[in-house]
């Protein structure tokens, strides 16, 4: 496999280096419960005799999410709350790349490869664009959309963030009264009008729901559709 990066225009160069951009990223990103910090270094050794190629000046974004672990399986007997912990933190881990890699490439500089932490990862992905916009509604106009579409799906708003990778990623917790099974089976629809799609495009970069009943939580859908080709749910 070879790695396909995006071309950055020649007059975006910025004089910000790799480290104050990581930086600059992460101060804005709005949730630091998951990811602790960011470090940017050539990639790992690991990378060394495989299919994967990328540039000799390539750089890789060691990204500290240590409760994505879980995801990778290397927690035995992980509890309900070690798992969701988990995916939230892939997920960060994630769309935080995403703005990376649009970052790097705007700023001209040194490639940025791909991303590790908490034994997770991904290598920086051509399916999807440089540059991307994406149409956010304004906050107050997606909070009203969002109440809408719990009053037709019978649920309620327990939180609602809005990250910014580079746009807004909402992180969504939602709670019913519905019998789970029944609902699980709107989730996806649910999904798709928080998130609604035109031409080519979604609304957000990325978005994460958590649904809880009366004994927890019992699903969770999510993806990200910026700087790699991910998606995932359950």
């Amino acid at each position: 496999m070879r790695w396909a990066p995006s071309a950055a225009p020649r007059n975006s160069r910025s004089s910000a280096g790799p480290q104050q951009i990581a930086q600059r990223v992460l101060a804005r990103f709005g949730d630091r419960r998951y990811i602790h910090g960011i470090r940017i270094g050539p990639p790992p050794r690991r990378l060394l005799g495989t299919k994967l190629t990328v540039p000799r000046d390539a750089l890789w974004a060691y990204i500290a999410a240590p409760g994505a672990d879980v995801v990778s399986g290397s927690v035995l007997h992980p509890t309900q709350k070690q798992e969701l912990d988990g995916s939230i933190a892939d997920w960060e881990a994630t769309i935080l790349f995403g703005a990376l890699r649009d970052e790097f490439c705007a700023a001209g500089g040194r490639p940025l490869a791909g991303w590790s932490g908490g034994g997770v990862g991904d290598v920086s992905n051509g399916a999807q664009a440089f540059g991307q916009r994406f149409p956010n509604p304004k906050s107050a106009a997606f909070r009203r959309r969002l109440a809408s579409i719990g009053r037709r799906y019978g649920f309620k708003v327990v939180s609602l963030r809005l990250l910014r990778p580079l746009q807004y990623a909402p992180l969504i917790v939602i709670e019913t009264r519905r019998d789970p099974r029944a609902f699980k089976e709107d989730l996806g629809a649910i999904d798709s009008l928080v998130d609604p799609a035109r031409p080519g495009d979604y609304t957000f970069e990325g978005s994460f729901i958590e649904a809880r009943g009366a004994r927890g939580v019992f699903a969770e859908t999510y993806g990200g559709l910026r700087g790699t080709a991910w998606g995932a749910g359950g």
